[in-house]
C-alpha cells in the first residue's frame, strides 16, 4: 500500500484518476482509513478493559494490521488517499504496523489552492471569503500542519 497525502486542490484527484487507468492499480477517492485507525487507537488507549487485559502495543499493532489488510480485497497495488497520512504519528504507527511506508504527496503552491477554492465557490465578497471561509480555514490548518510536520 502506498499513501497519498496533500493539500486540498493540489492534484490528488487527478493523480488517482490517472493511476486508476492502470489495470494493476487501485487508487481510492478520499479514504476514511486514517479515521478508522485513529478511532481504534483512541478507543484502545482509553478503555479500562485494555489495561485490565494487559493489552500491549504489539496487540494493538496486530489489530491495526488486520484492519489495513482487510480494508481492500484486491491484489492490485493500492494508493490510499487521505490527508492525515503525512502526520508523523500516523507515519510512525504505520511503520510499526506495515513496515516500510511510502507516501506520495502532490504539490501545488498554497496561493493556487486558494485561487482554486475561490473559482469553485465564486464568493460575492472575496475578502470575506478569504477571512471567514471554512474551506480556506481548513486549507490553512492543513498547510500549517504540513510545515510543522516537516520541522518536527
Amino acid at each position: 500500500m502506498i499513501f497519498l497525502s496533500s493539500l486540498p486542490r493540489s492534484g490528488t484527484t487527478l493523480l488517482t484518476s490517472l493511476l486508476n487507468q492502470r489495470d494493476d492499480v487501485y487508487a481510492t477517492p478520499t479514504s476514511n482509513l486514517t479515521y478508522i485507525l485513529e478511532e481504534t487507537v483512541s478507543k484502545w488507549n482509553s478503555r479500562k478493559e485494555t489495561q485490565a487485559q494487559s493489552g500491549t502495543n504489539e496487540d494493538l499493532h496486530r489489530l491495526l494490521k488486520g484492519i489495513v489488510d482487510s480494508r481492500y480485497t484486491t491484489d492490485k497495488l493500492i494508493f490510499d488517499n487521505g490527508r492525515d497520512w503525512a502526520d508523523p504519528k500516523f507515519i510512525k504507527t504505520m511503520q510499526q504496523v506495515v513496515g516500510d511506508v511510502k507516501i506520495v504527496a502532490t504539490v501545488r503552491p498554497v496561493a493556487e489552492c486558494v485561487a482554486s477554492f475561490v473559482k469553485i465557490a465564486k464568493p460575492t465578497n472575496i475578502n470575506n471569503f478569504l477571512s471567514s471561509s471554512k474551506l480556506i480555514e481548513h486549507l490553512m490548518i492543513l498547510f500549517v500542519m504540513s510545515i510543522l510536520n516537516t520541522i518536527l
